[in-house]
C-alpha cells in the first residue's frame, strides 16, 4: 500500500515528466496540466491497491499515454470530408467507408450496453486500465469488474456479428 508521503514523494518526482509527456500528445500547456492532474488523481484513489517498489513510473507512464490517447479520440473528427478521402487511405475509398462503416456499427455496438456495462467496457477497452485500477475506481470487487466487462465483450461482439 502506497502511503500518503509515498504518494507525496512520487509527485514532486513525476509530475513534470507527466506534463511533458501530456504535452507531447496534446500539444496545448493548459491540456497538458489537466492531464497530468486527472493522472495523478486517479493514481491516488487506486493507491491503496499498489505495492511499494513497484514500477510507478512505468503505471504512470501508461496511463498518461492511454489517458492523452482518449482524450484525443474523443476531440478528433469522425468523418473525413471526401477530397481528403483518396490521400488518407492510399486512394482507396472503398476502404474508408468499409472502416467509417465498421467504426459506426461499434459506436452502437457499445451505446446497447447498459450504463454500467459501457462505463466498465470504456475504461477497460479503450482507456487501457487494468481490473485491479477499475475496481479501485468504482469500489468493486476484481471479479464483478472482470466479470461485468467479460460479459459486456460478449454483447458488443454478438451485436456485430447480428447486425452486419
Amino acid at each position: 500500500m502506497m502511503s500518503d508521503k509515498d504518494f507525496e514523494i512520487t509527485v514532486g518526482k513525476n509530475r513534470q515528466r507527466l506534463v511533458a509527456l501530456a504535452l507531447h500528445f496534446l500539444k496545448n500547456k493548459e491540456d497538458a496540466e489537466d492531464a497530468a492532474q486527472e493522472v495523478l488523481l486517479r493514481l491516488w484513489l487506486c493507491r491503496s491497491s499498489l505495492r511499494h517498489g513497484k514500477n510507478i513510473n512505468g503505471l504512470l507512464t501508461t496511463m498518461m499515454r492511454n489517458h492523452c490517447v482518449s482524450k484525443l479520440r474523443k476531440v478528433s473528427p469522425l468523418t473525413v470530408p471526401f477530397e481528403q478521402c483518396d490521400a488518407d487511405t492510399g486512394g482507396n475509398a472503398l476502404q474508408w467507408l468499409e472502416e467509417k462503416q465498421d467504426n459506426e456499427l461499434l459506436r452502437k455496438a457499445v451505446a446497447s450496453l447498459s450504463q454500467a456495462e459501457r462505463r466498465l467496457f470504456v475504461m477497460r477497452q479503450q482507456a487501457g486500465m487494468e481490473i485491479g485500477q477499475i475496481a479501485a475506481l468504482t469500489n468493486s470487487n476484481p471479479r464483478s469488474v472482470s466479470s461485468v466487462v467479460s460479459a459486456a465483450r460478449r454483447k458488443v461482439f454478438n451485436y456485430i456479428i447480428n447486425n452486419q
